[in-house]
């Protein structure tokens, strides 16, 4: 038998549209007397610290309503989130074309999965009232040549899933000229 807390129609209040762990809400439903409860599930796994004097309500067994069908927490969707922040293999390098940058040891989070898009850029030679310049490589490595001598460069990495789009930006990268 399901073990539920009994809660009161103001705590029932308190608690609709509230996540009880991150993108997974509180769900209280009436019990065949009409007491309003709350799973064992979702106190156990509260991970909200507003939340954490639910975790001393007493259980008790469930009485369902007879038209009752118990649906466990949804994991709603998360938009994209960085647990990782991206590396470059190098901030300074010569640019010459033998030469590239790798971004390495980044991680992204988020539900679904997040797809990762590469934006490589040139800062505008006079500043930031101008738009810097799109470099036309879109991949994780970056190719050097010498027209990027004496420039700053750097990546523009967008997450996007169907919960959210987040963008970051590298560290600058210097492009000497090694001539």
């Amino acid at each position: 038998m399901r073990k539920v807390a009994i809660i009161t129609e103001q705590q029932k209040n308190l608690l609709k549209n509230q996540q009880f762990m991150p993108d997974v809400y509180f769900n209280p439903i009436q019990d065949l007397n009409g007491n309003w409860v709350i799973s064992k599930e979702e106190i156990v796994q509260i991970t909200n610290t507003n939340f954490n004097s639910f975790k001393t309500l007493p259980l008790t067994n469930h009485q369902a309503k007879v038209d009752e069908v118990y649906t466990p927490p949804v994991e709603q969707g998360r938009a994209p989130f960085i647990i990782k922040n991206p590396k470059l293999t190098s901030t300074i390098i010569c640019a010459n074309p033998s030469n590239g940058v790798n971004i390495i040891d980044m991680e992204w989070g988020g539900i679904p999965r997040p797809t990762i898009t590469y934006k490589w850029f040139q800062l505008h030679p006079y500043g930031s009232d101008f738009n810097d310049i799109e470099i036309g490589q879109y991949t994780n490595y970056l190719q050097l040549d010498y027209g990027m001598m004496e420039t700053y460069l750097y990546c523009e990495i967008t997450a996007t899933n169907s919960a959210g789009v987040v963008a970051i930006r590298t560290e600058d990268i210097y492009a000497y000229d090694c001539a």
